[in-house]
């Protein structure tokens, strides 16, 4: 499955095409199904997912400080 968000600030079909820089929440799917997360933090946007929902192996990666984006 392929999962994405639009930036907050979208108003036209254009800018709801850009990925925000995470996604907030996750669709509801099978706990076996795999999924493809499209965001422009890339692995900052995985820690926090990991941590948020406490997936398997969350607790390898809590200690990590996330970056904030700026733009």
């Amino acid at each position: 499955m392929h999962y994405s968000e639009s930036t907050a600030s979208a108003v036209t079909p254009r800018d709801r095409r850009k990925h925000s820089a995470r996604v907030k929440t996750l669709p509801p799917c099978a706990p076996n199904m795999d999924m493809m997360i499209e965001a422009k933090d890339k692995e900052q946007a995985f820690f926090e997912l990991m941590w948020m929902f406490k997936l398997p192996s969350w607790d390898r990666f809590h200690d990590i400080v996330p970056h904030e984006r700026d733009d």
